[in-house]
């Protein structure tokens, strides 16, 4: 029914810096490009979707202080890819770790640390926080989505819950390629 890809966008010329991890299904059967639903979850790829095909994401252990493997614990929601799919339209996921942990002392193992001044450990006041760090990293999943033939990347709609709710709203407001914002806040 679908085509399934799993796309690694790095964020730096450094492969070992920040990155995330991209899940992206379209319909197989599509004639031309089809609009697609970017959601930005609270956890895995893996843990998001029922498809063993899936590599297994990373999620941030705040006791461990570092990303581990995501092979089984915490799902929060989950998506419908077949009906989806079914409906003529794609669906895509990250996790929203992979942009920035949200963690105390994390910021490092985040995309902000690469924009610290010289001696900086952590944003200054009024500088960006974790909404605007994920709504960056949705706007580097449109960037990609652009150059993927099998979208039309006029038609990107995002969704998220809780702070991932709020994330979309700046993300929408902020990006003008995205055509359509789901919030649940």
């Amino acid at each position: 029914k679908a085509t399934r890809r799993q796309v690694t966008i790095h964020f730096t010329k450094d492969k070992s810096g920040p990155k995330l991890d991209l899940l992206l299904y379209v319909p197989a059967a599509a004639s031309g490009p089809v609009p697609v639903l970017v959601n930005i979850g609270f956890t895995a790829n893996n843990l998001m979707v029922n498809d063993p095909g899936v590599k297994v994401g990373a999620a941030w252990d705040p006791k461990q202080k570092q990303r581990v493997p995501a092979a089984a614990g915490r799902r929060f929601g989950s998506l419908n890819v077949a009906d989806t799919i079914d409906r003529g339209f794609g669906i895509a996921t990250f996790n929203y770790t992979d942009v920035d942990p949200d963690a105390l002392g994390a910021v490092a193992q985040g995309i902000r640390a690469v924009y610290l001044k010289p001696g900086q450990t952590e944003p200054a006041p009024g500088e960006w926080g974790s909404i605007a760090a994920w709504a960056w990293g949705i706007s580097r999943v449109v960037d990609y989505l652009e150059t993927d033939r099998a979208v039309d990347a006029k038609r990107i709609a995002i969704t998220g819950v809780s702070r991932l709710g709020k994330t979309v709203m700046w993300a929408g407001a902020s990006d003008t390629r995205i055509a359509a914002v789901i919030a649940t806040t």
